[in-house]
């Protein structure tokens, strides 16, 4: 049957994807499915197994699609956290997204009158440069903001709406946007 069959579900969800609601069981619990039904159409989060309902990380997709997709969500007092309206309103990509690579390393520089303690540089896999200065109570979802509007600024670059972090050798999801930059700064 159609409903079974991998591939034709995933061409369907990625067409209209309300298709899901016609998948069987064990695709309804495919992650890749899922996340492609929900790029295409946040509320397909309906149909989606219980489990990738309670995943933080699928919620999250289906929020950024469609804010109406919160009403199929299985983990309803999550979304009322500061960590998840943090990663929400994050310019922080999910896992698996296609966007530009930060390598970002930090410093902490001694504090001195009308300058931000923590130095910054990034680099793009390209090989662009990219350095700001934050203060000590800097968020990550901060950071984020400041490299994106910094890439906005390189006329040679695309203008990409999300990035990807690796702070201090550490992956950066968008649950990490609440936290401190400093708790990322080796203490060496």
């Amino acid at each position: 049957p159609f409903d079974q069959d991998r591939d034709v579900v995933l061409a369907a969800v990625r067409q209209d994807g309300n298709a899901l609601h016609f998948a069987s069981q064990e695709l309804r619990a495919d992650a890749e499915i899922v996340i492609e039904a929900i790029l295409q159409k946040g509320t397909a989060l309906q149909y989606a197994s219980e489990d990738l309902r309670c995943s933080r990380e699928i919620l999250l997709r289906a929020l950024r699609t469609d804010p109406e997709a919160r009403v199929y969500s299985l983990d309803t007092p999550y979304l009322e956290s500061p960590v998840f309206i943090a990663a929400l309103h994050s310019r922080l990509a999910c896992r698996g997204e296609v966007v530009p690579v930060l390598n970002v390393s930090l410093t902490l520089q001694p504090a001195a009158p009308s300058i931000e303690p923590i130095y910054c540089e990034a680099l793009l896999l390209s090989g662009h440069e990219i350095s700001c200065r934050l203060p000590l109570e800097a968020r990550v979802k901060e950071l984020s903001e400041v490299l994106l509007e910094a890439l906005h600024t390189q006329p040679d670059l695309e203008a990409p709406e999300r990035i990807h972090v690796i702070l201090e050798g550490k992956d950066v999801s968008p649950f990490d946007a609440y936290r401190l930059v400093t708790e990322f700064i080796s203490q060496d």
